[in-house]
């Protein structure tokens, strides 16, 4: 998720190019940001039913909340257009790579 984060914001400025609007842009990575996301999340509720991982429910109540607010700002991203929705997106996005950091790290042994 922090690669396809990554693609988003590098992805901004040559649509921005092609389109001559930023409200359009915004509403375009805005529309793709959601579109991964959604997938996203599919992909990983299946792969871990198949695989039979099952996780705390603490960690999954805080995905859960997590990927409610990139839906959220996702949504509030493509509505308004505006640089302000798209900067919380990007923000939200993030949070999801760096919550499983912080639950690889809890795993590991203390030295």
């Amino acid at each position: 998720m922090g690669l396809a984060t990554a693609g988003l914001v590098l992805i901004t400025i040559p649509v921005a190019d092609t389109t001559h609007n930023p409200i359009a842009t915004v509403q375009i990575v805005s529309g793709l940001a959601l579109l991964f996301t959604v997938a996203h999340i599919a992909a990983l509720a299946i792969r871990s039913r198949d695989r039979g991982i099952v996780l705390p429910p603490a960690s999954v109540g805080v995905a859960t909340v997590i990927d409610l607010v990139v839906i959220g700002a996702g949504a509030a991203s493509l509505a308004l257009g505006s640089a302000t929705t798209f900067e919380w997106l990007l923000l939200a996005l993030l949070a999801r790579p760096m919550l499983a950091v912080v639950l690889v790290l809890t795993e590991l042994p203390s030295a």
